[in-house]
């Protein structure tokens, strides 16, 4: 019976030891699951961070693009705009010719 009693105390003592190792295993892997948490944590601040400043970047993109549209609509429009006074330009130098051609012919007329 002490027999007995011995070996049943002693599987007691084996299971409390199988447990405490158990249980440190599982400490263990809570505090590195901790810590993994804390890495994510860190990084998805870090990412979040990056993210704010693409979408800072972009706005800006936008913004340059939106001027550099109004300053090719400027430009195409001066571009037009010059086009027609060159037009009324040479329209006015064929008048001046023939304004002077009806001139010389006027004045051929005279003699002096």
């Amino acid at each position: 019976m002490i027999e007995q009693l011995q070996s049943k105390t002693h599987s007691a003592v084996q299971a409390m030891k199988q447990g405490e190792s158990h249980t440190k295993t599982s400490v263990q892997q809570a505090r590195r699951a901790g810590e993994a948490l804390e890495e994510i944590t860190q990084s998805s601040q870090s990412v979040r961070q990056l993210v704010e400043q693409i979408a800072s970047a972009a706005s800006e993109q936008k913004a340059a693009n939106e001027s550099i549209v109004g300053l090719m609509n400027s430009v195409s429009q001066t571009a037009e705009e010059t086009a027609e006074i060159s037009n009324r330009t040479t329209d006015l130098g064929r008048q001046v010719n023939t304004l002077s051609a009806h001139l010389n012919k006027a004045l051929s007329s005279f003699k002096v």
